[in-house]
């Protein structure tokens, strides 16, 4: 094993979260990130993110979306801009590897955001996804009904007290993490 692999092996996961005004990448918004991190081996967490981003074209919204992460603007009232709220997450992910449940969601929203403001990603550009993981693990397993984040969660007796806020949604991705990871032992 190479040195730079060891390395990148060693480090710490951020477990993240986006909340959307939609799923188009291309027209709708960041409004919530949220992150746990958590250190190899056991991967216990020992540290959290959470920010409320402001939208800036709310008309773009799909309110579905709006219902689903429950947005108001009294929830929003301390939501900062964009810029702000992804050079913070920046910081708090540099020299990590993310890791997202669906994480190829995310990152389309994370990326183009970040190039747009000029923002050079301080995490490292390897992802790691926990659907995926799910899928590997549980593939033919007739007990699993969905392959979803609330499906694994059921599946897994992981309570996530707040679907669609992105802390609540990064915690459970990190608990399904573990969960996981203990099944490949």
């Amino acid at each position: 094993m190479s040195k730079s692999t060891h390395r990148l092996l060693d480090r710490c996961l951020v477990f993240f979260d986006l909340e959307t005004t939609g799923l188009d990448p291309l027209r709708h918004e960041i409004i919530e990130v949220a992150a746990v991190v958590a250190r190899p081996p056991y991967f216990r967490a020992f540290g959290e993110f959470e920010i409320k981003i402001a939208p800036c074209h709310i008309e773009t919204a799909d309110p579905q979306a709006l219902e689903i992460n429950q947005y108001s603007k009294k929830r929003w009232r301390t939501a900062v801009e964009l810029e702000h709220g992804l050079r913070i997450f920046n910081c708090f992910a540099a020299s990590k590897l993310l890791a997202a449940y669906n994480v190829g969601f995310d990152m389309s929203f994370l990326i183009p955001a970040l190039n747009k403001l000029n923002i050079k990603p301080k995490f490292d550009y390897h992802y790691l996804d926990v659907a995926s993981i799910a899928y590997w693990e549980l593939q033919g397993n007739p007990e699993v009904s969905g392959l979803g984040l609330t499906e694994m969660c059921e599946h897994f007796g992981i309570e996530n007290k707040q679907p669609h806020y992105a802390l609540s949604d990064a915690h459970a991705t990190h608990k399904l993490f573990q969960a996981l990871k203990a099944l490949s032992k």
